[in-house]
């Protein structure tokens, strides 16, 4: 009778994430989202975005609307060039689905609640959706590959930052928009990582499969 372990490498998530403490996988995103909460006072954010007008300037691009998708590109680099198996892959894209569907449902109910305008004038600012996006992504990046190094896992952050920056930059959003939505992004990938979502469903105790991708063409193992 075979038999197999599944390691780490092979799950949608690396590690054990389950066993990470509560409170650590909430202290960034439940920080971002008070600093953005007690920011939220009108003359406060006129008094921030007055700011960046006469000290910066405002920005006429649209960049950071691709740059948001860049982590997904990352993840799907790393699967090609380490041949992840199409099981895993299934379940990496189940997770990234889920997590991004929870964040931007929970971003886009806030904005019909809430009603706050934006700096320009137009409706539902508050939270920012790219910058929800954007760090629901690159925290989908950084659970999946969080045991392959710093480049591929926390590089995310980089083009998730930026895109924040830039919605206020552009005029789009308050501070507090980016600052809650970035904690929206953080906090529902990490909380679905606890429950281990993501992972294979190869049984560490019992029959199972994969899927893979060799140089010899497509191959299925079983075990028992």
């Amino acid at each position: 009778m075979a038999s197999c372990s599944t390691d780490a490498s092979l799950v949608g998530i690396s590690g054990d994430t389950t066993g990470i403490p509560l409170m650590k996988s909430l202290v960034v995103p439940l920080t971002l989202t008070s600093a953005g909460l007690l920011l939220s006072d009108e003359q406060v954010k006129r008094d921030l975005r007055r700011f960046v007008q006469d000290d910066i300037g405002f920005l006429n691009t649209t960049v950071d609307d691709y740059l948001q998708h860049l982590p997904v590109l990352v993840i799907a680099a790393y699967d090609l060039s380490y041949n992840r198996p199409i099981g895993t892959v299934g379940h990496q894209a189940k997770y990234m689905m889920i997590s991004t569907g929870l964040s931007l449902g929970l971003t886009y109910l806030l904005k019909e609640v809430t009603g706050v305008s934006r700096p320009q004038g137009g409706p539902r600012s508050f939270p920012s959706g790219h910058t929800t996006y954007a760090f629901t992504v690159a925290t989908v990046q950084y659970q999946i590959l969080k045991e392959r190094g710093f480049l591929w896992s926390s590089t995310g952050y980089i083009p998730a930052i930026a895109t924040g920056i830039l919605r206020v930059l552009r005029d789009k959003h308050w501070v507090p928009d980016v600052l809650v939505g970035a904690g929206i992004g953080i906090l529902v990938p990490n909380l679905l990582a606890r429950t281990g979502l993501g992972r294979s469903t190869v049984r560490r105790d019992g029959p199972g499969y994969q899927i893979g991708i060799l140089p010899t063409g497509l191959t299925v193992m079983v075990t028992f």
